[in-house]
């Protein structure tokens, strides 16, 4: 047999149901092959076992087929996994030839093809390894032992690699806000909280004293290297004189005036490609007094443009893979889908992107709302009866505090409704019978009566005045009756008559007893007359 393909290696990625896979390339023993499942996103790798995950068939110089086991467990690979199949023939040689005979030539052509493949995998690796270009003239290169929280860099002679302290790198260590009793070493980067300060140690030592740094004792031990008042200043000068779009930065003639005095700048203060400014002659002049650049200040713009490029990718019909700047996403950026119209959010912990909706609270809210959707829909169509009651809402409140009088009402409706129906005669009522302490002298009808309050007595009008109302002769009630000479008073009470003459005489009769008397004062001539029928 021979051996003429390379491929030693085979990789799936899992959807949860496929449990069936085929495994590409020859191989003899299933101790020959390794099987690793990968996790997509944190990159863990797991090397299964022959006979606990899977099971191996074919294979004796042939491929064969890899079925994953699900039962008593599940190994079935899942969205987000890669399942690896590769390779793993041993470093060792096992075959024995004998020393005569006939020529072995299956078994010599066997180790052949073992051999071929174990060189086949040692390239597989060297494949994943980092190499130096086939024109490169670099050999021999060594590297020292490694030291923890230590990084790599080449020596200065350029033939190794050494490990080294973040402390002796150019660069600098940031070491957060400045902090008294604290040891600091050439380099370090702190800020002084007093006012946003940024400052690089110049000189080695163990701090004193307290804030600001430039009122401190070691202020000659370090450098600022950012002033935060003159950056805020430049930026508020900047965002006045600079007009941006969505095209990044628009300028004209009259924007920005510089000459060769206004900008000095060094190699590390901006370093630009072709990619980042395309300036034609008529496209900047510039004065001192229209811009005053620092390094802070590009550095601070440059940051804070590059830290919002990061956070928010624009526009965008499908979700992306990577940043602006081809870096990997950040948790919380923040793209527009324009196929789906709508925003996007970045969840590190799932690496998926989320498109963003109400909390379930605000969501049922909504539904709620869709739900009698109808009536939001006629609310809307009496809105202008709806403001009008809000504008009598004063009389809304008072008519629901009389609700009871209100109740009473409606409980005595068929009366109402009744005295409704006669409204004529209630009010012909109303003028025919009045209560005054005076005649009445307007809207008069004869027949018209009036309780004078006054005298406590009923009238009557006639047509042409008012006359008391006298009770007829059947009532039996007399007022006081005079002749001439006598009077003759009634009491309805005790139904006693009396007589008064002239004379001081007193006729009485006394009812219950049946008697008359005849009194008379003394000297007095009484005279009787007795008229019998």
């Amino acid at each position: 047999m021979t051996l003429t393909a390379t491929t030693n290696k085979v990789a799936y990625a899992g959807n949860g149901s496929t449990t069936s896979f085929a495994v590409t390339f020859i191989y003899w023993e299933d101790t020959t092959v390794k099987v690793i499942l990968s996790n997509d996103v944190t990159g863990v790798e797991t090397v299964w076992t022959d006979g606990t995950q899977y099971t191996l068939s074919g294979g004796d110089g042939a491929v064969g087929t890899l079925t994953v086991d699900i039962s008593p467990t599940d190994y079935t690979p899942a969205s987000g996994e890669t399942l690896t199949v590769k390779s793993n023939h041993p470093d060792t040689q096992t075959s024995s030839l004998p020393l005569g005979g006939a020529f072995p030539s299956t078994t010599v052509e066997d180790r052949f093809d073992k051999n071929v493949r174990l060189v086949q995998q040692v390239q597989e690796e060297i494949d994943r390894t980092i190499k130096f270009p086939e024109s490169s003239a670099t050999s021999g290169v060594s590297i020292t032992d490694l030291t923890a929280l230590n990084i790599l860099r080449v020596d200065s002679a350029g033939t190794g690699i050494e490990n080294v302290s973040l402390s002796d790198l150019a660069l600098g260590i940031y070491r957060g806000d400045w902090a008294a009793s604290t040891a600091y070493v050439v380099r370090d980067i702190i800020k002084d909280t007093s006012n946003s300060n940024i400052y690089l140690c110049l000189t080695g030592h163990t701090s004193s004293g307290a804030q600001p740094i430039s009122g401190n004792t070691d202020v000659a031990k370090w450098a600022l290297i950012v002033d935060a008042a003159a950056a805020a200043a430049s930026a508020a000068a900047a965002a006045a004189d600079v007009i941006l779009t969505n095209a990044d930065v628009v300028l004209t003639n009259a924007d920005v005036v510089s000459t060769n005095a206004d900008v000095v700048s060094t190699n590390a203060d901006v370093v630009l490609t072709n990619a980042d400014v395309v300036l034609t002659g008529n496209d900047v002049t510039s004065t001192n007094a229209d811009v005053v650049s620092t390094n802070a200040d590009v550095i601070s713009a440059a940051a804070s443009f590059d830290s919002f490029d990061d956070r928010y990718l624009g526009a965008k019909s499908a979700d992306p893979t990577l940043d602006n700047d081809g870096s990997a996403l950040i948790d919380g950026a923040l793209f527009f889908r324009t196929d789906q119209a709508v925003m996007k959010v970045y969840d590190l912990s799932t690496t998926t992107w989320l498109r963003t909706t109400p909390s379930s609270t605000d969501q049922a809210h909504i539904n709620t709302v869709s739900g009698i959707s109808a009536n939001v829909t006629t609310v809307s169509g009496i809105s202008a009866n709806v403001t009008t009651v809000a504008g009598i809402s004063a009389n809304v409140t008072s008519v629901a505090g009389n609700s009871s009088n209100i109740n009473s009402v409606a409980s005595n409706a068929t009366n109402i409704n009744t005295t409704a129906t006669n409204i004529a005669s209630v009010n012909n009522f109303a003028d025919v019978y009045r209560i005054a302490a005076a005649d009445p002298s307007t809207s008069l009808t004869e027949g018209d009566l009036v309780f004078r309050t006054d005298s406590d007595t009923m009238r009557v009008y006639n047509g042409s005045a008012w006359q008391d109302v006298a009770p007829i002769v059947s009532t039996n009630v007399f007022n006081n009756i005079t002749d001439g000479s006598n009077v003759i008073v009634a009491d309805s009470t005790t139904d006693t008559l009396t007589i008064l003459g002239t004379g001081a005489t007193t006729v009485t009769n006394t009812p219950g007893t049946d008697t008359v008397t005849i009194s008379s004062t003394a000297g007095a001539s009484v005279g009787l007359v007795l008229a019998l029928g």
